[in-house]
């Protein structure tokens, strides 16, 4: 009985022993998680800041270097000059696409700029004239009212040229300051989960569209010079791209098929207010102190963080006769 009862002990002072020391690495555990945690939020936090605080910057010497007489007064408008990517782009496997295996996705973005709900920037600097071809198929469940293709001469969300197509009719619009008029349109039946290609040839003035290699139209244009290229989607459209071709100094072609599955193209990411959470960029110009000739600034980036807004603001005085006061 003896034998039986210290055993019996030296099992419950092995058991107890092991309880502590579990507890004790339980204790570490959640101290180790408890920091790492702290520090991942911490650098999110500070990553998003710096971000937010490099856009605003970014627009802020755009605005500087823009003519005065563009320098308009608005209250909390869309930034000004600058070309950001919106919504979930990347490669995608599809077996439908003309260069197997992958092609361009475009998914939507929350919030719309003028119907504007997915865009992205093909690589390179502002152009005026060039050839610019892609084939795009738009996909279930798009929305009614979608739309898709190509912006061109794109300065800002509220000025650029778009050559696109919706499920019944082909056109071309120009936005000026935020508001779309339609340079060329015609009736023509595009189904969903189909690929159609879109061409571009813009030379000065003068913009030719083709449809499939056939020639569609040529436009006199005199509004916007130059400009980025992007592939679009609009109304919440659900796009694929796929061989797509810029002629300019050179000729630069994208099928995708090298690019990694679920990434962004090489060399097409492009850092912009949609990739802070619920990024919003807001830009005010008015008159100091009553003075048409001297505009005050002021740049405001927000964004979402645990549950609630944050905010970068710059401001600025720009005068009319290179005089910053």
């Amino acid at each position: 009985m003896n034998n039986r009862y210290f055993k019996f002990t030296n099992q419950r002072g092995a058991t107890l022993l092991e309880l502590l020391v579990a507890i004790f690495i339980i204790i570490i555990m959640v101290s180790v998680f408890g920091s790492v945690f702290w520090s991942v939020n911490l650098n999110r936090e500070i990553k998003y800041k710096s971000a937010a605080h490099f856009l605003a910057l970014g627009e802020m010497e755009t605005v500087r270097k823009m003519p005065f007489a563009k320098l308009t007064n608005r209250a909390n408008a869309n930034f000004i000059g600058v070309a950001y990517n919106m919504g979930v782009n990347q490669v995608q496997a599809d077996g439908t696409a003309p260069s197997l295996p992958n092609a361009y996705s475009l998914s939507p973005a929350v919030a719309a700029i003028n119907n504007l709900t997915s865009l992205s920037f093909v690589p390179g600097d502002s152009l005026s004239d060039f050839s610019f071809e892609t084939t795009i198929k738009a996909m279930n469940p798009s929305p009614s009212g979608w739309q898709t293709g190509i912006v061109f001469r794109y300065e800002d969300a509220d000025n650029h040229y778009r050559f696109i197509f919706n499920s019944s009719a082909i056109k071309m619009e120009k936005v000026i300051n935020g508001s779309a008029s339609v340079l060329y349109s015609t009736n023509y039946i595009f189904n969903l989960n189909t690929w159609y290609t879109l061409k571009i040839i813009a030379n000065g003035s003068t913009i030719s569209l083709y449809l499939n290699s056939s020639p569609l139209t040529t436009i006199t244009v005199s509004d916007l010079s130059r400009g980025a290229i992007g592939l679009v989607g609009l109304n919440s459209a659900q796009v694929y791209f796929d061989n797509t071709t810029l002629i300019s100094s050179s000729i630069t072609a994208w099928n995708f098929d090298s690019d990694i599955q679920g990434s962004t193209p090489s060399g097409w990411e492009k850092f912009g207010i949609n990739d802070l959470p619920q990024g919003q960029g807001k830009l005010t110009i008015e008159n100091y102190n009553g003075d048409g000739n001297i505009k005050k600034v002021t740049i405001q980036v927000i964004w979402n963080q645990k549950q609630r807004n944050k905010t970068i603001q710059l401001m600025s005085l720009i005068g009319q006769y290179g005089i910053n006061p």
